[in-house]
């Protein structure tokens, strides 16, 4: 169970790390096609291979040719399978020991965050400019903001720095409100 444990971990931070490396290739791309990379990296997280190849053998047809695969079976056999030899405990513990710390100081970091949009969220007041009664959302100012975004899922919020205004024209604040109802 443990070997089959790391054996999942270890390919899907790979996947991951794959992912990353791949996502400022296609910057120039849309934000769906970053955003359905990191999907797919996120469903192999939820996901191990093991299923994958478990459902495969299930639905196989007796009637296909197994021997033209015979030498890719083998070759994706050793591929998603390096930790399957014995191990020690120690070892096998030790490796989840590690992946577990970089779990939790991502999640730190982004509760971290959270947080700070939160506690951002709190010191605000609704912004009564004419740029902001056009908009399908509440708009609120905050000092402590840089950029403008969109902020909770059921109850959005378009969080704005207070400075906006005086910086930019009415047309590119309706503009940004427009961009940020897209999200």
């Amino acid at each position: 169970m443990l070997t089959a444990l790391l054996n999942h971990l270890w390919q899907s931070t790979l996947f991951a790390l794959g992912i990353a490396l791949l996502v400022p290739l296609v910057r120039h791309n849309g934000a769906h096609v970053r955003y359905w990379l990191w999907w797919a990296a996120s469903v192999k997280f939820l996901v191990p291979f093991a299923w994958l190849t478990a459902l495969g053998e299930a639905l196989h047809s007796r009637a296909a040719p197994v021997e033209a695969f015979s030498d890719f079976a083998a070759t994706i056999g050793r591929v998603i399978e390096p930790i399957a030899t014995p191990l020690s405990t120690r070892f096998a513990l030790a490796l989840l020991g590690v992946w577990a710390l970089g779990f939790v100081v991502v999640l730190a970091y982004w509760l971290k965050r959270a947080l700070l949009i939160r506690s951002a969220l709190s010191s605000t007041e609704a912004c009564k400019e004419p740029w902001a009664a056009d908009a399908q959302l509440r708009v609120k100012q905050s000092d402590t903001v840089l950029e403008p975004g969109v902020i909770g899922i059921f109850k959005p919020v378009l969080l704005v720095p207070r400075s906006i205004a005086t910086r930019l024209p009415s047309e590119q604040l309706r503009a940004i409100v427009a961009h940020e109802l897209c999200h």
